[in-house]
């Protein structure tokens, strides 16, 4: 069954990932210790989520769970994925110098704090998990229930 348009015209989550994300994502396992293609990776997979609450509230919002605001369905993927809610740390803390809000709830609260380069490959954090197996946890999920 074909999508129903969007009635703004914003493309779908699939092809805003497939030429805008996906192509970062390579990038970056192209270059795995090069931090300006982590952060932009980070981001550009993090904030999907937003085209996809965008998209899917206009189209067919059971998809996004009735969330009432970009930031309400960011709350209920963190609550599903743990990889979800660290990548939006970094992501976030990666943009800036220090993250003053809700610095209780947050893993990470400045650029510094988020990644760290251990054995040839960027970490979250200075111990945490890899980023491309985060990245590509998030992308799993993002696919299984928003493409």
């Amino acid at each position: 069954m074909p999508l129903r348009p969007h009635p703004q015209g914003l493309t779908s989550p699939a092809d805003w990932a497939r030429d805008r994300v996906d192509p970062a994502i390579a990038d970056f396992r192209a270059d795995p210790t090069a931090m300006h293609r982590a952060t932009a990776a980070a981001i550009a997979v993090y904030h999907l989520h937003e085209r996809i609450f965008q998209y899917w509230t206009a189209v067919d919002p059971i998809r996004v769970h009735f969330a009432r605001s970009e930031t309400d369905f960011a709350e209920k993927l963190r609550s599903r994925s743990w990889d979800f809610k660290l990548l939006g740390d970094a992501a976030d803390a990666s943009k800036h110098h220090l993250l003053t809000r809700n610095p209780a709830r947050r893993t990470f609260t400045t650029a510094s704090s988020a990644f760290s380069i251990d054995a040839g490959a960027i970490l979250l954090g200075p111990n945490g998990p890899p980023l491309l197996a985060t990245i590509e946890a998030v992308m799993q999920l993002y696919k299984a229930d928003y493409f």
